[in-house]
């Protein structure tokens, strides 16, 4: 009688334990089934004209005559935005700030 009052009050006393874990589990389920990148993730991104890094690597590749070298996010005028770093065809490298907000593009 003893032994099975302790196995019921063990188990009470667990419930909140199981309890905590499962809604741990649902919450981590829900992250991982929601990809966002980290740099869109403060923005939302319906409202972002250049929405990933390959958009804003074929835009500069269309308006500048040039190798992309890289494309990395960065902020552009505080907006989220990518900084594209290009050689052009007569050797000098430059750098082309695309605003993903409003789109436009600006040389440096």
């Amino acid at each position: 009688m003893k032994f099975t009052l302790v196995l019921i009050l063990f188990g009470l006393c667990m419930l909140p334990l199981q309890e905590a874990r499962a809604n741990n589990a649902v919450s981590n389920a829900l992250k991982i089934s929601t990809p966002t990148s980290g740099f869109l993730r403060s923005n939302n991104a319906r409202d972002l004209k250049v929405k990933s890094r390959q958009q804003a690597t074929s835009l500069v590749k269309s308006r500048y005559r040039a190798k992309v070298i890289s494309v990395s996010s960065s902020k552009v005028n505080g907006n989220p935005g990518y900084k594209a770093k290009l050689l052009g065809n007569d050797g000098t490298v430059f750098y082309v700030y695309v605003d993903a907000k409003s789109g436009q593009m600006r040389r440096r």
